[in-house]
């Protein structure tokens, strides 16, 4: 993943929650909630707001069940679009969020995942046509084979 691409899916998802909380959250529910425009949408933010979306989920099974209705209800509508803005803002925008967090921070000023690998080793690879021989993020990767078994490691293996 490089961090154009996080930058830009996490901008994406930004305008998606703006829209989504001022067409349909904003509606539903009786809290005024504002959202600052410039400032991006954490995930504890979006964790924080499914926690007031479920105690107004709550406040309106509780009614429901109080004075209950024959024929169509309309708080029954109302409760399945909240459970249905719930359902978004848990499952979608919120996992989105945090994910696209994580990878901010293991970019750490870089620009790519190639970079903060841990495990890889700059090597030498093969050089094109041009003899341009590049120096990559790779494993060293070693295979050998005792009769009937094949054996891996990402470690030089010495042979006795």
């Amino acid at each position: 993943m490089e961090e154009k691409a996080t930058d830009k899916f996490s901008a994406k998802l930004q305008e998606q929650i703006q829209v989504y909380f001022q067409e349909e959250i904003t509606p539903l529910i009786h809290q005024a909630i504002k959202l600052d425009e410039e400032e991006p949408i954490s995930s504890e933010q979006l964790l924080a707001f499914a926690q007031v979306l479920e105690e107004e989920l709550e406040n309106l099974n509780q009614n429901i069940e109080e004075t209950p209705v024959k024929g169509k209800d309309e708080r029954k509508t109302q409760r399945r679009k909240l459970k249905k803005v719930l359902s978004k803002v848990k499952e979608d925008f919120s996992v989105r969020a945090e994910k696209y967090e994580n990878y901010q921070e293991t970019f750490q000023g870089r620009n790519s995942f190639s970079k903060t690998d841990p495990d890889a080793t700059f090597m030498r690879m093969k050089e094109d046509h041009m003899k341009n021989g590049q120096l990559k993020a790779a494993y060293n990767l070693q295979i050998r084979q005792i009769p009937r078994l094949f054996c891996h490691s990402l470690k030089p293996i010495r042979m006795t």
